[in-house]
């Protein structure tokens, strides 16, 4: 991977990305911060770092948070073995199994 490019599917997110990845507002994901419902960050930059593999993942599909139809309700350990033309059948099949 070149220093350009951007991978599909990074580990560490703040808050910009959890919310972009749940779609929904920053300020929704802040407000579950505040309210100690989501699950702790694992660090601190300029603002929370979760991991979304070990973190977000499995408490967005817990709480039913992550939109069935996004590409991030894909479990990430299998998102890196597909093809982007194996995707749709992926998610209509994790869809059914819920």
């Amino acid at each position: 991977m070149t220093t350009t490019e951007i991978p599909l599917h990074p580990t560490l997110v703040g808050i910009h990305e959890v919310a972009d990845r749940l779609s929904t507002r920053r300020a929704t994901v802040q407000q579950w911060i505040s309210r100690g419902i989501m699950p702790p960050p694992r660090y601190y930059i300029s603002g929370p770092i979760w991991d979304w593999d070990q973190d977000v993942y499995p408490w967005a599909r817990r709480t039913r948070r992550l939109d069935p139809d996004s590409l991030y309700a894909i479990p990430p350990d299998v998102l890196g073995l597909v093809t982007p033309d194996q995707l749709p059948t992926l998610k209509r099949k994790l869809a059914r199994r819920g």
